[in-house]
């Protein structure tokens, strides 16, 4: 199988969003297209080149809370000859880039008046560590992001405290995962050697208990 992929995500990206920053908050602005071919056996030729663009706002602090609400959307432009796993295209490969016309990406409330304690309620992007349990699946187009909240602690110099609880996972098919889960991590930096964690990722997905009964 041979899966030649190519983004482009470029720092027009930065100078936009940066050119939207003022005392009344920031504008976040983000465009990323790629282009992907699938030669797989068994399976048509498989060529897709989504689009994305996230639009967001983020409000200024007051009095230590803050506000993000941030949109996306998804669709091919010249070729969507590819299975998306929602599309009904089986004949061909996947490329799990669905269409989406826009959906609510992140959506939250934080609160920072503890000190070095921050507090984070709603849809959010979380990536823990190398992303390998927990994370935005970043190498897609529609981002994975997590209806939580979350609370950070770093009081203790090279030290790090995060416990999450999560109700609902919207992931990179814009589909909800509902589950009632705990995320607790702890990550500890060892001075020119690296960083130790230890974490605990306690998974209850509410839709397999509905799926058996």
């Amino acid at each position: 199988m041979n899966t030649p992929v190519m983004a482009a995500e470029t720092g027009v990206n930065d100078t936009i969003a940066n050119a939207l920053k003022g005392d009344w908050g920031q504008i976040k602005f983000n465009v990323r297209y790629r282009w992907e071919h699938i030669d797989q056996d068994g399976k048509k030729t498989t060529d897709g080149d989504p689009i994305r663009l996230r639009l967001g706002y983020l409000t200024p602090k007051f009095a230590n809370f803050q506000a993000y609400a941030e949109f996306e959307g998804n669709t091919a432009v010249f070729s969507d000859d590819y299975n998306d796993k929602t599309n009904g295209k089986t004949e061909y490969a996947v490329i799990a880039d669905p269409d989406s016309k826009g959906e609510l990406n992140q959506g939250w409330l934080s609160f920072s008046g503890i000190p070095d304690t921050t507090i984070k309620a709603g849809r959010q992007r979380i990536i823990l560590d190398n992303a390998r349990f927990v994370g935005n699946v970043g190498w897609r187009q529609m981002e994975q992001t997590y209806d939580a909240v979350r609370v950070t602690n770093t009081s203790v110099s090279n030290l790090s405290l995060d416990g999450t609880y999560i109700w609902n996972v919207r992931n990179i098919l814009s589909k909800d995962d509902n589950m009632n889960s705990f995320l607790g991590n702890i990550g500890f930096k060892v001075p020119k050697i690296g960083k130790v964690t230890a974490y605990a990722y306690l998974l209850d997905y509410d839709d397999l208990a509905k799926k058996s009964s």
